[in-house]
């Protein structure tokens, strides 16, 4: 999606916008990192259904009707819309890290950006409490932008 090749029947990452609704990416934030249960160095990574949300309220206005002019079936978007969420999320294998790193550009579109809009429903997507004299979602903001 991110130069028109690797998923061409996905809008461009020029045309959308990941924080057009805070409250979803919010949401989709805290299910990416929420703690998982069994192991509590690891995240969950997000949903299905969160994920789906996200991209429906990031695409463009006429992203649908493109799609159905192409024939795609729901199920064949939902598909296309997660084999990009896996593609961007472990694009890169980090041998320093012994993880996967998600891509530039879904780092920069999706996770980023909307953070500088968003900046409330990502102090709450963390289910940060904080003492808002003391580490607000000021200070908070500025930890993030320096790291």
């Amino acid at each position: 999606m991110s130069d028109g090749v690797n998923f061409p029947q996905l809008p461009l990452w020029e045309d959308m916008n990941f924080a057009a609704d805070c409250d979803v990416w919010g949401n989709w934030m805290a299910s990416r990192y929420l703690p998982n249960p069994w192991n509590k160095s690891e995240t969950l990574g997000g949903t299905y259904v969160l994920g789906i949300n996200l991209f429906a309220a990031a695409s463009p206005v006429d992203f649908y009707t493109i799609a159905e002019q192409a024939n795609l079936t729901l199920p064949e978007a939902y598909s296309g819309i997660s084999q990009w969420f896996t593609w961007h999320t472990l694009n890169t294998w980090n041998e320093t890290e012994g993880n996967w790193d998600t891509s530039p550009e879904f780092y920069e579109n999706v996770i980023y950006a909307p953070f500088l809009d968003c900046t409330a429903e990502y102090c709450k997507s963390l289910g940060y409490t904080g003492n808002a004299d003391l580490t607000g979602i000021g200070v908070r903001r500025t930890l993030f932008l320096l790291s």
